[in-house]
């Protein structure tokens, strides 16, 4: 089964994360350690009046990704947090994550910091390797499928006609 969200304290309404790819329900068993990333915390746009303009209440998270990937021990993250991840990760190869959606730095906190771990819960998780067949083998086995579905459809409309009435 799998779910859009990739949070569950997320509305996913952020600017800088567009991956909507959905990932496989699973338990995220790795938390980053606070001491890898860094917090800052802005004031969010948008509607909110008095509340928005004068709180800090919107997070930014930035981490860099070979600091995930020691943190994980696979030289390989960098490459497949750029390849899934092409929205949050920025040119100097660094993760932003911003969020601003609740009112509260609290949530807004909780929330950054469990796409955080969403991201680094996929990353981890090697490409699927894919063998490839032989092109000879692929077209004789297509072939030979099309000639059956063929004969089917033959057989299938070989009934069809004008109903003669003696």
């Amino acid at each position: 089964m799998f779910r859009f969200l990739l949070s569950p304290f997320s509305s996913f309404r952020s600017n800088l994360i567009s991956h909507k790819t959905p990932l496989p329900l699973r338990s995220f068993s790795h938390h980053v350690p606070p001491s890898l990333y860094k917090l800052t915390y802005t004031r969010s746009s948008g509607p909110g009046g008095q509340n928005a303009n004068k709180l800090n209440t919107a997070v930014v998270l930035r981490i860099s990704s070979t600091s995930i990937a020691d943190y994980l021990g696979d030289p390989d993250v960098g490459r497949r947090l750029k390849d899934r991840w092409k929205g949050v990760v920025c040119g100097k190869g660094d993760v932003v994550i911003k969020g601003g959606v609740f009112r509260t730095q609290a949530a807004n906190k909780k929330d950054v910091i469990g796409r955080l771990n969403v991201i680094v819960s996929d990353v981890m998780v090697p490409d699927k390797v894919r063998q490839m067949r032989d092109a000879d083998e692929i077209s004789n086995v297509g072939k030979m499928r099309r000639r059956k579905e063929k004969s089917k459809r033959k057989g299938r409309k070989g009934n069809r006609g004008n109903v003669k009435f003696d």
